[in-house]
């Protein structure tokens, strides 16, 4: 679960780099988002803390911790528009065209 990848993150970075480290996470939104998606962001992001259902494990996300959400291209920003939590978020559009690559 996701709760156990960041627990895992944390634990391997805190043991190489010691107090006062932080995550950095980039989550690539997939264009199939799962009804839980804007709870589960609003919950990790904004609350602080995710928590596991079947296993009640937690993830207490740090002041430092980063995260990047990558959401890719839809028509008419479909995905984009169902991630209704991500419109509160600072966001950053990249723009690639023809003439970029």
């Amino acid at each position: 679960t996701l709760v156990e990848l960041l627990s895992q993150a944390r634990t391997r970075t805190a043991a190489g780099a010691g107090s006062g480290f932080a995550l950095h996470i980039h989550m690539d939104i997939s264009h199939i988002i799962p009804a839980s998606a804007n709870t589960m962001l609003f919950e990790l992001l904004l609350v602080g803390l995710l928590r596991d259902p079947s296993s009640c494990r937690m993830y207490h996300r740090a002041k430092a911790d980063v995260f990047r959400l990558e959401i890719p291209n839809s028509p008419g920003n479909k995905t984009a528009r169902a991630l209704r939590f991500c419109s509160l978020l600072p966001t950053t559009i990249l723009d690639v065209t023809a003439d970029v690559l």
